[in-house]
């Protein structure tokens, strides 16, 4: 058996991929936002906290809230959206169609500008800022090694090419103004570096990251850590979790955290971690981790990933058993929250493939309150990205087709009410937030 060093899959996230180089943008351009200075240096010497205690898990039970309304269908005007607030959908999925913005300003879609790909060249849709107010858009020709990243604002009055790529190269928003750049691999290990698109400064991280699957970064102040876990393995299996490690990129420096998690078996006969587990972190190294059981979810909370925690601590210490209403025996995480503890999941049962019946559930620690919306979600991919303020959810589902799977429409969740309504023949792409003017008359 062998011991592998995997880094987690965090909510700011950057999938590794092959070789590429990192390019300059040309063109000039400033948002007209006001953004945050970037320091001189994003990589100060501090002191490592002091190890603390985990907060044990409190005995309050949580309350079930069911949001199940007879008839949730309402037409998307109808959805209390905000003004400005926007879908960003692709028509039928046709990737040699343009994106469309819809929203309340434009119910029926209004195409967003040079957004329609050429014969030369092709695209898709690298995320959105996490306030929704820009979004990259990667483009390649197709006898090219090379992709180039344009900036855009949600309704397209703002464009520009901010820096050119490697193919397969990734980008992923950190913050409003920073994209973390991964790629080019050097000696065994990927670049990496971070890049404001607004002033085209690039900064390499001061120790590349490791050839990983996935890499989970987090900021603290103005230090970036990341986190990963090793695990040991027989042939291609993985038997047992044996370690988490945090990593300050500034220095290099290691420390062992989450000890009361290591050590459980990945085989569910042997009753350890049975499904999976998540893990998510948001700003400052609070983190959330869950547990995914035939029951509902083991769930811990406000976890300090600065300070390493006492290994006297045992899993049931950290850890709350939480029962969800449903039947499936099996749960997975959706989506969560980059702004406070919440976060959605689905039960649903595997051993039926062609028949999944999902339960759409969201969970609020800080509330300790069960969200119950009796929502199927159909045939759709697991993640399911809120809006930037949290209280939307949208999904594609998809109708299976001579064995492909063609987007059937877009379903949108107010998570407040439990209504729903839909886009029929486009694709789900990303969020966007179009303005922040005076309103028109009549907008909320």
């Amino acid at each position: 058996m062998r011991a592998l060093k995997i880094a987690i899959l965090a909510p700011i996230t950057a999938i590794l991929a092959s070789c590429g180089g990192i390019g300059r943008g040309t063109d000039s351009f400033l948002p007209t936002q006001t953004q945050r200075e970037m320091p001189t240096s994003i990589f100060p010497s501090s002191p490592r906290p002091q190890s603390t205690k985990p907060p044990a898990p409190s005995d309050e039970p949580y309350t079930t809230v069911r949001l199940c309304p007879v008839s949730r269908e309402l037409p998307l005007p109808e959805l209390d959206f905000p003004y400005g607030l926007a879908l960003i959908v692709l028509p039928g999925g046709d990737r040699e169609q343009g994106l469309l913005r819809v929203g309340p300003d434009s119910i029926d879609g209004e195409l967003i500008p040079n957004t329609i790909p050429s014969e030369d060249w092709v695209q898709r849709f690298e995320g959105e800022s996490p306030d929704g107010k820009w979004f990259v858009l990667v483009r390649w020709a197709l006898v090219s090694d090379k992709e180039t990243a344009v900036l855009m604002t949600a309704d397209g009055s703002q464009q520009s090419v901010i820096g050119e790529f490697g193919r397969g190269d990734s980008l992923a928003w950190i913050s409003n103004n920073t994209l973390l750049v991964i790629g080019s691999e050097r000696d065994s290990l990927l670049y990496s570096g971070t890049q404001n698109p607004f002033d085209f400064t690039l900064r390499p991280l001061p120790q590349p990251l490791q050839n990983r699957e996935e890499v989970g970064l987090f900021m603290a102040g103005d230090e970036y850590y990341i986190v990963y876990y090793e695990v040991t393995t027989y042939g291609q299996a993985i038997t047992s979790l044996d370690r988490f490690v945090v990593e300050r990129l500034s220095s290099g420096e290691e420390w062992p955290v989450l000890s009361w998690l290591s050590g459980k078996s990945w085989d569910s006969s042997g009753g350890g971690l049975y499904h999976g587990w998540r893990l998510f972190v948001r700003s400052e190294g609070e983190a959330t981790i869950v547990v995914e059981k035939p029951y509902g979810i083991d769930l811990a909370t406000s976890i300090n990933l600065l300070a390493p925690d006492d290994s006297s601590l045992s899993y049931g210490h950290a850890m709350r058993r939480l029962p969800l209403p449903g039947d499936g025996p099996n749960m997975r995480v959706t989506w969560e929250s980059h702004t406070d503890e919440r976060f959605w999941v689905d039960r649903y049962n595997s051993s039926r493939p062609s028949a999944y019946v999902y339960r759409l559930m969201m969970i609020n620690p800080s509330e300790r309150t069960v969200t119950d919306y009796c929502l199927d979600r159909g045939n759709a991919y697991p993640r399911t990205p809120a809006s930037p303020d949290g209280r939307f959810l949208a999904w594609t589902q998809y109708e299976e087709e001579g064995g492909f799977l063609n987007p059937e429409r877009v379903v949108v969740l107010d998570t407040q009410t439990g209504y729903t309504a839909h886009i029929d023949g486009v694709e789900f792409q990303g969020w966007g937030r179009v303005s922040e003017g005076p309103l028109p008359e009549g907008a909320k």
